[in-house]
């Protein structure tokens, strides 16, 4: 199924950033997650695409230092939320 596999390269896509650091994020890996987010406006998937856009302008700040790394841990969890709600919601 299409969303399973967009949901389970963003959870991978995560759990490199989160066992990497915020700080480590390289431009490639916000590249990846602007394709993912691009899938979740083809499915409409409204609040997913908000979420993830979310995280990715929390780590654009952090890595200008106009925000800090708690803020960045709050969007990759309401995003983690998310993702296994509606993976839990497919099964």
């Amino acid at each position: 199924m299409i969303i399973e596999k967009l949901f389970n390269e963003l959870e991978l896509l995560l759990s490199d950033i989160a066992f990497a650091g915020f700080k480590n994020t390289q431009p490639v890996v916000l590249d990846k997650l602007t394709t993912i987010q691009q899938g979740l406006k083809e499915l409409q998937m409204v609040e997913g695409y908000r979420l993830s856009d979310a995280f990715k302008q929390s780590l654009t700040l952090y890595h200008t230092g106009n925000s800090n790394a708690a803020d960045c841990a709050d969007k990759l969890c309401s995003l983690e939320f998310y993702i296994k709600s509606v993976l839990g919601n497919l099964s």
